[in-house]
C-alpha cells in the first residue's frame, strides 16, 4: 500500500514538474483535444471552372446508357446534357419502366436503365402520359425546337404536347417544369443538345 502511494506521488510531483518548466504543454494539449473533438471539413481541391466543367462534361458521358450520335453536336454540350439528364430524374418519368427486369435499385438490385425506352416516355399518370424526348424523324428532342423546348422549360406553356396537355391554367402539371426553368441557357441548351445525341425510339406504353 505504502508503495503504491509513493508511487503516485512521484507521478503528481512529475506532472507539476513538468508544468512549471514547460506550462504551454498544458494549453497544447487543450488545444490538441479541441481541435481533435471539433468539426474537421473535407479537403476539397480547389477547381477552376474549365476544370469543373471538364469533370462534368466526362461524368457526363460516363453514366449516359445509351450510345450516343455525335455527329454534327457539342461535344462538350452532350456530356453536360447528360450529367444533368441523367442526374436530375429525367429517366423517372420519361422511361416506362424505368428499369429492367432484375435492375430496379429501390429493390435492392444493381441498377440498369431499361434501355429500349429510353426517355421514350409513355408512363400513365392517370389523366396524361409523359412525352417521348426522343428525336422525331428530323432529329428535333420530342419534335421541338431549341426555341419551343426552352419556352416550354422556362414558362409551362406547352400546346404542342401529345402526352401532358396544358391544364385549365394553361400550364403543364406534370412536368417539372418550374425547377429546370431555373437553369441557366447553357445547361438547358446542353439537355437538348445530349437529348439531339441519343437514339430516337417509338414510346413504351
Amino acid at each position: 500500500m505504502k508503495h503504491k502511494l509513493l508511487l503516485c506521488t512521484l507521478v503528481t510531483l512529475a506532472c507539476v514538474a513538468t508544468l512549471l518548466v514547460n506550462p504551454s504543454v498544458l494549453s497544447k494539449n487543450r488545444s490538441r483535444v479541441v481541435i481533435n473533438h471539433a468539426f474537421q471539413p473535407l479537403a476539397l481541391p480547389v477547381l477552376d471552372n474549365d476544370e469543373i466543367s471538364a469533370s462534368t462534361i466526362q461524368r457526363g458521358f460516363e453514366i449516359a446508357p445509351v450510345p450516343l450520335n455525335l455527329k454534327g453536336k457539342n461535344r462538350a454540350l452532350v456530356g453536360l446534357g447528360s450529367y444533368i439528364v441523367n442526374t436530375g430524374g429525367c429517366n423517372d418519368c420519361h422511361t416506362n419502366p424505368s428499369y429492367a427486369p432484375g435492375g430496379d435499385p429501390f429493390q435492392g438490385q444493381p441498377e440498369q436503365i431499361n434501355v429500349p425506352c429510353y426517355l421514350s416516355g409513355g408512363t400513365d399518370f392517370g389523366i396524361v402520359r409523359s412525352r417521348n424526348l426522343t428525336p422525331d424523324s428530323n432529329g428535333l428532342p420530342a419534335g421541338l425546337t431549341l426555341v419551343e423546348f426552352i419556352h416550354i422549360l422556362r414558362t409551362g406553356e406547352d400546346t404542342t404536347s401529345p402526352g401532358d396537355p396544358p391544364f385549365d391554367n394553361g400550364l403543364l402539371q406534370i412536368m417539372p417544369w418550374p425547377v429546370f426553368g431555373k437553369k441557366t441557357t447553357r445547361d438547358l441548351t446542353a439537355v437538348y443538345e445530349y437529348l439531339r445525341a441519343i437514339p430516337s425510339r417509338p414510346s413504351c406504353l
